[in-house]
């Protein structure tokens, strides 16, 4: 009957565990604390020796910059502030690097590699090296 079909409860999901709640999830335990390692020694500036190389010279200045600035000129601005600043931090062995001349051809670095440098297989990259560091084709 009609009566008794809406009086009888609706059949029943297989019970499921529910899911905890946010809240009432329990903090997860932390992993056990590493023992405390030596504190690193820190370096002794005064026993550094800091060279800070401009690369290129008044002679090969490199590249142009867009607001017609030799990369010499920039090189040499950024290379003193930093050299300043080093020094102002303790590293007082700092040394600005600037060199002079024309960049050499391969035929001049090659002469004044002669007699130094063995004539291994690597010889002619480091030749291009050079160059290449030189900013010479």
């Amino acid at each position: 009957s009609k009566q008794d079909s809406a009086q009888k409860p609706a059949p029943s999901k297989p019970a499921t565990a529910l899911k905890p709640h946010v809240a009432d999830k329990q903090p997860a335990e932390k992993p056990a604390e590493k023992p405390a390692q030596a504190a690193t020694p820190k370096c002794d500036p005064a026993k550094l020796r800091i060279v800070v190389d401009v690369g290129h010279t008044r002679e090969s200045d490199g590249a142009m910059s867009a607001r017609d600035v030799p990369e010499y000129s920039f090189n040499l601005n950024l290379a003193r502030r930093v050299v300043e600043k080093l020094k102002s931090e303790g590293f007082e062995k700092t040394r600005l690097l600037i060199t002079e001349g024309k960049a050499k051809s391969a035929d001049e670095i090659r002469e004044l590699m002669s007699g130094n440098i063995c004539r291994c297989g690597a010889y002619p990259n480091i030749v291009a090296a050079i160059q290449q560091a030189m900013e010479q084709p």
